[in-house]
This record gives structure tokens, C-alpha cells and sequence, in this order.
């Protein structure tokens, strides 16, 4: 069902284009309908649209990065997430996606940095804190992660990845009776 509403939105924003050539916002949400469909290349023309027509665009950079990285164009990526962040510095969603590129190669060192760089900016990010939880676990860390989960979930009481990856770091380090009570 979903397919189909993003197929009939990019015929509706070709109509647009093809009458209104000019709004970048158009490319833009027929890129993201483009993504939704799995059609990361299409994406990506339509973004490369948007930053010739609009160079210092920084979300049409960090939105392009994330075609690239579903696309695992990881350099790429991390070339336009840097391209967007020195356009626009205090760009938390910049820094928190190149941390996630940075997680994919496994370059956890380099991931935390923008982690820690996005909480920096927006505290309270509670996708943040779980990220930062997983690239702990990751580099040999783990016993620092639980706090972040934890935080994860005070800030978003629904966040299930934080609840299943508390649990999961709570089994695997023998704490059983902690990582079951959280699903009673």
C-alpha cells in the first residue's frame, strides 16, 4: 500500500518539476519518495539537481549521504556528510549520520567522536544515546553502554532497540535477572 503512495507522489512531483522547474522543494520531496522506494540512485540525481542548482544546500548533502550509505557508498557518505557539516556546523543529524556511516565500516573510535558531537548539540537525543550504547559494545566498552541505553529509554519510553539492547548487554554479561525484569 505504502509503494503505491510514493510511486503516485513522485508521478505528482514530476508533474510539479515539469511546471515549476525551479523549486529545489520539489526535488527534494520527490528524492526522499524516491528513497522510500528504494531508488537511491533516482535519489541521488535529484539531489545532485538540488546542490547544482543550490551549492550550499547542507541538507541536500546530508540527505544525498544517506542514499549514498543505503547504496554502500560509505566514502561518499562520509564525503558529503563532511561537505554538509562545513556548510553548517551546528547540523546535529550531520554529525549523528556520519557517526552511523562510521559504525557500518566499523570505525567505532571515529563514530563516537560524532556521537558524543551530536549530544554536544541536541542532549536529549535519544536515537544518540542507543548509537552511542551499540558503537560501546562495539570497541570493548560495554560496561559504559548501559547507561546509555538507560538514558535512551528516559527519554523516549517507547524506544524499543534501547530496551532490547539493555537486555541483551544485561544477558550476555550474566545479569539475567536484570535483563528479564525490564520485560515484565
Amino acid at each position: 500500500q505504502k509503494g503505491k503512495e510514493y510511486i503516485s507522489a513522485v508521478s505528482s512531483y514530476n508533474s510539479a518539476i515539469l511546471y515549476n522547474y525551479k523549486d529545489i522543494d520539489v526535488y527534494k520531496q520527490r528524492a526522499v519518495s524516491k528513497g522510500f522506494l528504494d531508488d537511491f540512485s533516482g535519489a541521488i540525481d535529484d539531489y545532485n539537481t538540488i546542490i547544482k542548482k543550490k551549492p550550499n544546500d547542507y541538507e541536500a548533502y546530508y540527505l544525498r549521504a544517506i542514499a549514498k550509505n543505503y547504496m554502500r557508498d560509505y566514502n561518499g557518505a562520509i564525503y558529503d556528510l563532511n561537505k554538509s557539516i562545513s556548510i553548517n556546523d551546528t547540523f546535529a543529524s550531520a554529525y549523528n549520520y556520519r557517526a552511523v556511516v562510521y559504525a557500518n565500516v566499523e570505525d567505532y573510535a571515529s563514530a563516537l567522536l560524532d556521537f558524543y558531537k551530536t549530544l554536544s548539540i541536541e542532549p536529549n537525543h535519544p536515537f544518540t544515546h542507543n548509537n552511542i550504547g551499540l558503537a560501546l559494545v562495539h570497541s570493548g566498552q560495554s560496561i559504559k553502554a548501559e547507561k546509555y541505553f538507560t538514558r535512551a529509554i528516559e527519554l523516549d519510553p517507547k524506544h524499543a532497540d534501547a530496551y532490547y539492547n539493555r537486555a541483551k548487554l544485561r544477558f550476555y554479561s550474566g545479569d539475567i535477572s536484570k535483563s528479564k525484569n525490564i520485560w515484565l
